[in-house]
Protein backbone atom coordinates (compact mmCIF):
# COMPACT_ATOMS: atom_id res chain seq x y z
CA UNK A 1 0.00 0.00 0.00
CA UNK A 2 1.75 3.49 -1.31
CA UNK A 3 2.18 6.01 1.80
CA UNK A 4 -0.18 8.96 1.96
CA UNK A 5 1.20 12.16 2.72
CA UNK A 6 -0.62 15.06 4.31
CA UNK A 7 -0.70 18.69 3.64
CA UNK A 8 0.11 21.63 5.29
CA UNK A 9 -2.53 24.17 4.60
CA UNK A 10 -1.35 27.20 6.04
CA UNK A 11 -1.32 28.96 9.49
CA UNK A 12 -4.38 29.53 11.49
CA UNK A 13 -3.77 31.28 15.30
CA UNK A 14 -0.46 30.08 14.67
CA UNK A 15 -0.49 27.36 14.11
CA UNK A 16 -0.28 24.87 11.25
CA UNK A 17 -3.09 22.84 10.09
CA UNK A 18 -2.78 19.17 8.88
CA UNK A 19 -5.31 17.87 6.75
CA UNK A 20 -5.31 15.11 3.94
CA UNK A 21 -4.60 12.03 6.11
CA UNK A 22 -7.03 9.30 5.65
CA UNK A 23 -8.20 8.01 8.49
CA UNK A 24 -7.01 10.33 10.87
CA UNK A 25 -9.31 13.15 12.46
CA UNK A 26 -7.77 15.99 14.45
CA UNK A 27 -4.56 16.72 14.59
CA UNK A 28 -1.99 18.30 17.43
CA UNK A 29 0.77 20.58 16.75
CA UNK A 30 3.75 21.56 18.30
CA UNK A 31 6.40 23.76 17.44
CA UNK A 32 9.99 23.64 19.65
CA UNK A 33 12.80 26.31 18.67
CA UNK A 34 16.72 25.79 19.64
CA UNK A 35 20.33 26.84 18.70
CA UNK A 36 22.78 24.68 18.25
CA UNK A 37 25.98 26.20 18.96
CA UNK A 38 29.36 25.05 17.18
CA UNK A 39 32.51 26.12 16.08
CA UNK A 40 33.92 26.21 12.65
CA UNK A 41 35.72 22.49 13.18
CA UNK A 42 31.83 21.50 14.53
CA UNK A 43 30.17 22.42 11.52
CA UNK A 44 31.84 20.29 9.26
CA UNK A 45 32.24 17.39 11.65
CA UNK A 46 28.52 17.41 11.58
CA UNK A 47 28.24 18.29 7.98
CA UNK A 48 30.71 15.02 7.11
CA UNK A 49 28.18 12.85 8.92
CA UNK A 50 25.48 13.50 6.63
CA UNK A 51 24.81 10.78 4.15
CA UNK A 52 24.51 12.77 1.16
CA UNK A 53 27.86 13.85 2.18
CA UNK A 54 29.50 10.72 2.93
CA UNK A 55 29.09 9.40 -0.01
CA UNK A 56 29.19 12.30 -2.63
CA UNK A 57 31.80 12.43 -5.22
CA UNK A 58 32.99 15.66 -4.19
CA UNK A 59 33.34 15.72 -0.29
CA UNK A 60 36.47 16.76 0.14
CA UNK A 61 35.63 19.97 -1.60
CA UNK A 62 32.43 20.63 -0.38
CA UNK A 63 33.86 20.07 3.24
CA UNK A 64 36.97 22.59 2.80
CA UNK A 65 34.03 25.07 1.59
CA UNK A 66 31.78 24.37 4.43
CA UNK A 67 35.01 25.23 6.86
CA UNK A 68 35.95 28.44 4.64
CA UNK A 69 32.04 29.81 5.11
CA UNK A 70 32.24 28.69 8.42
CA UNK A 71 35.08 30.18 9.82
CA UNK A 72 34.11 33.53 7.78
CA UNK A 73 30.56 33.62 9.29
CA UNK A 74 31.85 32.80 12.93
CA UNK A 75 34.64 35.50 12.79
CA UNK A 76 36.62 34.16 15.52
CA UNK A 77 33.69 33.45 17.49
CA UNK A 78 31.50 29.98 17.59
CA UNK A 79 28.65 29.73 15.12
CA UNK A 80 24.49 29.97 16.23
CA UNK A 81 22.56 27.88 14.14
CA UNK A 82 18.59 28.24 14.88
CA UNK A 83 16.18 25.41 14.70
CA UNK A 84 12.60 24.98 14.44
CA UNK A 85 10.87 21.68 14.28
CA UNK A 86 7.31 21.05 13.69
CA UNK A 87 5.58 17.80 15.70
CA UNK A 88 2.18 16.49 14.72
CA UNK A 89 0.16 14.03 16.40
CA UNK A 90 -2.86 12.86 15.00
CA UNK A 91 -6.18 10.88 16.16
CA UNK A 92 -7.21 7.76 14.53
CA UNK A 93 -10.56 8.27 13.61
CA UNK A 94 -12.99 5.34 14.86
Amino acid sequence: MPATRGRVDGESSGSLILTGVPGFGGFEHRQTTYDMVLSPDDLVTQVASWSHIAIHPEREQILADVRVLGERRADGGPLTLPHVTDCFRGQVEG
